[in-house]
């Protein structure tokens, strides 16, 4: 018996704002609303890293298995041996994905990648996918529209090929609202743009002379980290500074007319967006909607806020984190009537989304993550990459800026609450010493001694707090380094920074930790079940009361801007502009994701005042040309007490140096050639 599924995956980012009107207005979306798809308006995403919450979904392994962006070598602290693909090839599927995958580097044409430009159809099959595409976008600067409208025809003749007897499973992987990471606000941004950006005059839709306040979220005018006096976590108003920084922005908050037309302008930008990508995707929907065996998924691993709260992406609100997730299956489809089964208060996990596709695939598997018996969702970034937002200027200390977080979203009693932890590299370190310190102790109380280890997880890092502040930074982000196991601090109060009830404060605009005090609501009786719900996930997860992996460079409190990779938009760690250097033209694509060079090799010009070796002649001039000016006079000799020894224990060296010199001669003779 034949089967199809295929799922479509806004990886480029949705926006959140746009979930609700996407079910009324895109053809897409209302195709799938018509014919009685299960919809959940509130999926959430479990990484506000992009790549890490797709490797979330798609990979067989705990959450945060992937910390950050694929360039990095941090990246994966985990390389988990089977996918949903792999489940799918269990069952007889012949798998595909098409479009912007990003968790195989190898892939990156920037590099020495493995498959290209030979073949990347069967680049993948070690991760269960029988045919990929014909690149990974996911490592290119390709604009978003034109790479899906690819992606979309290239899929479509492949599903057109498929038998009516054979099973195929295919994913697609489009980049969608991507482009908004692009969008500068200021008039001269791309002359001091450090990632690909485009000015106003080329994304700012006409007519927005007099944008209507009232189609603003209030968000945007309450709640932005540019704002002096800003009282939110300082990982937030880092993050906005860095994300001004990339895109040349001012770090300053605009005034409130060019505030309205700016986000205005950038919401009409976002729809026009969609609607351009509906306009490809509808036809593939309905057809797979009229086939008898097809079951169709549509979901984003991530969301996009469009300056909601001042930011777009990589923060823990509700606008950045909040999805939506659509299944279609035959059997959902021969139910009688023609309206979704919404689930507008219901959140749901997308690393629950193999689980649902096996469960509408009539067959089950076992699955490392599995939803939480309280149905509470949980977001976590643990990206070492963030700690370069203390070296934006001015820089702070690194070790003490909060820049991880945890974001739990909490069903209870009929209502939504979403609590939000932040901590820094310092409270990292305190939370594992003193999960250090009480296995020591409890080893000492059964007589035990710690057995001698060479595993990362038992590198130490202090005896206490009080050391580890004695250490030198160099020190301290060694030790870090050298340390692969560590302890979340989600058990300290402290670090909770921020709590909202979601069912009358959708904007996450009235803080209850700020509002009540210390004394108020965490400590009173609906804060602490909502904790305590959410501490019970993070159990669930191992997030909690064990160790979890993290991977540190060896000088993390040292991470630039240029050395990390921020978004998907800047497609590897090195900066679009840099230091000017000379340049040779080569006819391959280079550091450069833009440019065809590549820096040229320095000349180093033998000092005649530090070795007596004599200067190469100069070349005989050609035709009539002068002949070349006579050699300046030797420079005169050293004193006596530094001037060499003479005889055979000088003219040893110099016939060595000399070799040294013909042969790096050679070799660069080689290389013009």
């Amino acid at each position: 018996m034949g089967g199809k599924l295929v799922v479509v995956n806004l990886h480029g980012g949705f926006p959140s704002c746009f979930v609700e009107a996407a079910f009324e207005h895109l053809d897409a979306f209302k195709a799938l609303a018509a014919r009685n798809a299960l919809v959940y308006p509130r999926a959430y995403a479990t990484s506000g890293c992009a790549p890490a919450a797709l490797h979330d979904v798609l990979m067989d392994a705990p959450l945060s298995s992937m910390t950050d962006a694929p360039w990095h070598p941090w990246a994966k602290v985990r390389h988990p041996a089977r996918s949903l693909f792999h489940l799918l090839q269990q069952h007889k599927y012949r798998t595909w994905a098409f479009g912007a995958f990003g968790l195989d580097p190898t892939l990156d044409p920037h590099r020495n990648p493995r498959a290209y430009p030979l073949d990347t159809r069967k680049a993948l099959q070690s991760l269960g996918i029988d045919e990929f595409d014909s690149e990974d976008a996911a490592f290119t600067c390709r604009e978003a529209g034109a790479h899906d409208a690819c992606v979309i025809e290239r899929a479509a003749r492949a599903i057109e090929s498929w038998g009516a007897d054979e099973r195929h499973a295919c994913v697609l992987s489009l980049l969608a609202c991507q482009d908004v990471h692009k969008c500068a606000w200021h008039d001269d941004a791309a002359h001091e743009a450090r990632v690909p950006a485009v000015e106003p005059k080329g994304w700012m839709p006409p007519g927005l002379e007099r944008a209507d306040e009232a189609s603003v979220p209030e968000s945007v005018f309450r709640d932005d980290p540019r704002a002096p006096g800003y009282a939110g976590p300082e990982g937030l108003r880092r993050l906005a500074m860095l994300h001004d920084f990339l895109k040349g922005d001012a770090h300053e908050l605009p005034g409130k007319e060019r505030l309205v037309r700016r986000v205005a302008g950038l919401h009409k930008f976002a729809w026009a967006t969609l609607q351009r990508l509906d306009a490809h995707l509808a036809p593939l929907i309905k057809a797979l909607l009229e086939a008898p065996d097809a079951t169709v998924v549509l979901t984003s691993d991530h969301a996009l806020s469009l300056y909601e709260h001042g930011v777009v992406c990589e923060a823990p609100w509700d606008a950045a984190c909040r999805t939506f997730l659509a299944v279609s299956t035959p059997a959902t489809r021969a139910m009688p009537g023609s309206a979704p089964r919404m689930h507008p208060t219901v959140p749901l996990s997308l690393a629950c989304l193999p689980t649902l596709v096996l469960q509408a695939l009539k067959t089950s598997a076992d699955w490392h993550v599995q939803a939480p018996p309280n149905g509470v969702c949980v977001a976590v970034s643990l990206a070492p990459s963030a700690l370069c937002r203390a070296n934006v200027e001015p820089r702070v200390d690194a070790f003490s800026l909060p820049c991880f977080w945890a974001r739990f979203v909490v069903p209870l009693d009929d209502r939504l609450h979403a609590v939000v932890f932040w901590w820094s590299l310092d409270d990292l370190v305190a939370s594992t010493i003193a999960a250090d310190s009480e296995a020591e102790a409890a080893r000492a109380a059964e007589g035990r001694r710690r057995p001698a280890s060479h595993r990362r997880a038992d590198a130490p890092l202090a005896a206490s707090m009080d050391e580890w502040f004695q250490l030198p930074r160099q020190d301290r982000a060694h030790r870090c380094a050298q340390r692969d196991a560590w302890r979340l601090p989600l058990a300290d109060d402290e670090k909770l920074a921020a709590a909202y009830d979601l069912t009358v404060d959708p904007g996450e605009l009235h803080d209850l930790v700020g509002a009540a005090g210390d004394a108020g609501w965490p400590r009173g009786s609906p804060g602490r079940a909502v904790l305590a719900a959410a501490r019970e996930a993070a159990r669930h997860h191992r997030l909690l009361g064990a160790d979890v992996r993290l991977l540190l460079p060896e000088a993390a409190h040292a991470l630039a801007p240029d050395d990390v990779a921020h978004c998907s938009v800047q497609t590897r760690p090195l900066l679009l502009r840099r230091a000017a250097a000379a340049t040779r033209d080569v006819a391959v694509q280079t550091e450069a994701a833009v440019h065809f060079a590549s820096p040229a090799a320095p000349r180093r010009a033998p000092s005649r005042a530090s070795t007596p070796v004599a200067a190469r002649p100069a070349a005989k001039p050609a035709g009539d040309a002068p002949p070349a000016a006579p050699a300046p006079p030797a420079a005169p000799a050293p004193p006596a007490g530094d001037a060499p020894p003479a005889g055979d224990a000088v003219s040893a060296p110099l016939a060595k140096k000399k070799s040294v010199v013909s042969l790096e001669s050679t070799r660069h003779a080689r290389g013009r050639n």
